[in-house]
């Protein structure tokens, strides 16, 4: 866990929404947006989440065994190096989020190896269980719905599912299962919450950011105040959006 929190603390989200997005999105501290149903609160996650912090990641390091020499140096272990399987799509974003984000790993003394993969040989290295990190993009309108595929054991991806992190968590699993199917709202409301929490402080994800989707602009273009009211707008806030996290 303090290794997971570690990376956390060694990612400075702002250069990535530059770098990655040009500046078109904004931090998350939660895989849950926080306009989703049931989300906890965006200052209650920033509270709960892993804050940049360079010392504290090298702390959390130092606390696991993990030493080195001198910054920027690969940490050691028993002999082993604190190396890093680190993949991401060729789709520009998230190639560039990449790039971004492994020298940030590499200054408090991990060896993030980046790998950048087309999306039949990412997602097969995936199944198979042969990454530490990658980059990807999850959303949801509902806490549940947003968490459960991407972080529930059974749904893990070397099962073929889409639970990127290999996390197994039985606590977790209990968590969303109950927050389904409890008969009574306020039980379901609760465990969910509860789940939010516990990915908070077990880390199995780094949330990033959360970018606007654009599709296109033109400065001759009129209308554009009326967008929203045409019929294939999304008529879910979070259609429009999705997060970033590794």
């Amino acid at each position: 866990v303090n290794v997971r929190r570690a990376i956390n603390h060694a990612v400075d989200k702002g250069p990535v929404i530059e770098a990655a997005l040009g500046g078109e999105g904004y931090q998350i501290w939660n895989i849950v947006p926080p306009i989703a149903v049931n989300a906890v609160g965006e200052d209650s996650s920033k509270e709960l989440g892993e804050q940049f912090d360079q010392a504290k990641a090298r702390e959390l390091l130092e606390q696991e065994g993990w030493t080195n020499s001198s910054e920027g140096e690969t940490r050691t272990k028993d002999g082993k190096k604190l190396n890093l399987t680190f993949y991401a799509f060729t789709i520009p974003r998230y190639k560039k989020m990449g790039e971004v984000i492994a020298p940030m790993l590499n200054e408090v003394g991990f060896n993030a190896k980046l790998e950048v993969l087309e999306a039949g040989t990412l997602y097969n290295n995936l199944e198979g269980g042969k990454h530490h990190i990658t980059t990807m993009a999850y959303g949801g309108n509902w806490a549940v719905n947003a968490m459960e595929p991407i972080l529930k054991g059974e749904n893990s991806a070397d099962q073929g599912g889409s639970n990127f992190s290999l996390w197994q968590n039985d606590e977790f699993d209990q968590l969303i299962n109950q927050a389904k199917t409890s008969p009574d709202q306020a039980t379901r409301e609760e465990a969910i919450k509860e789940a939010q929490e516990l990915v908070l402080e077990e880390a199995p994800v780094t949330p990033i950011c959360a970018f606007n989707k654009v599709y296109g602009y033109k400065n001759s273009v009129k209308g554009i105040e009326n967008w929203t009211e045409h019929d294939w707008w999304p008529d879910q806030e979070w259609m429009n959006r999705l997060e970033l996290s590794l």
